[in-house]
């Protein structure tokens, strides 16, 4: 089975596209193969986005060069996560909060 969306389902995809900036969104792996499963299969997608100041998105589980992670656990900084279940919107911004580009704990 192959994924298959709905012409609303790709509006939206369209509408979020637009609204963040892409350039170009690619679907591949087995949503395009006869092996995805609806229950089980995740959306791999390649994003390229529109040009803007240098921007460098690192997915967290690929870094897998010891000295490369090591870098990046001493200096990165938590800006922003999911709101944990039970945590409401006031709750999470005493946590963290940003003010003009920068940030306080």
């Amino acid at each position: 089975m192959s994924l298959a969306l709905a012409q609303p389902q790709l509006d939206a995809i369209a509408d979020a596209c637009r609204q963040h900036q892409v350039l170009r969104m690619h679907l591949f792996g087995s949503a395009l193969r006869g092996d995805f499963d609806p229950a089980r299969s995740d959306l791999d997608l390649l994003v390229e986005f529109q040009p803007f100041e240098s921007v460098d998105l690192v997915m967290a589980d690929a870094v897998r060069n010891p000295y490369v992670r090591r870098d990046i656990d001493a200096s990165m900084r938590l800006i922003d996560e999911a709101c944990p279940p039970g945590l409401d919107d006031y709750s999470r911004s005493r946590q963290i909060s940003c003010t003009n580009g920068s940030l306080t704990p």
